[in-house]
């Protein structure tokens, strides 16, 4: 598996014996981002992927939309840095911005409309015509 910077493929080498990370060498040149083409063992430093989606040649628009949400991000961490002195727990009214996990499932449209359906308050007529529509809906879905 590849990916240009990824957190949770960095955890699972320290959770299973059998999963290694390695990264690609970067040098930083005063903001000048250059991969040597040397491959070394451990988890990269940051994120490079929007220098390697410049260097791949995506529009400069793209590239700078990607840099503008990456600060965004990058300033919503160094906020809850600061409040919690560089540690401790910090719960903030906004939403946390939140990096999606390729270990977790999809969200299902059917699974959240079961799990809000109350299935007390139907009759025996509601339940059958929510199923069929549950049903159809799961078989465009797919698997």
């Amino acid at each position: 598996m590849f990916a240009t910077h990824y957190h949770e493929l960095i955890a699972l080498a320290g959770a299973y014996d059998h999963v290694a990370n390695f990264s690609t060498a970067v040098l930083d040149r005063g903001g000048e981002i250059i991969f040597p083409h040397k491959v070394r063992p451990g988890g990269s430093d940051r994120s490079y992927g929007i220098e390697v989606a410049r260097l791949a040649g995506l529009p400069v628009d793209v590239l700078a939309r990607a840099r503008t949400l990456l600060n965004e991000i990058d300033g919503a961490r160094g906020e809850v840095a600061a409040a919690t002195g560089g540690g401790g727990a910090y719960v903030s009214s906004a939403p946390a911005p939140r990096q999606v996990s390729f270990l977790e499932p999809l969200p299902s449209p059917v699974l959240e409309r079961l799990r809000r359906l109350d299935v007390d308050e139907l009759t025996p007529r509601e339940a059958l015509n929510e199923l069929a529509r549950l049903q159809q809906q799961a078989l465009k879905e797919g698997p």
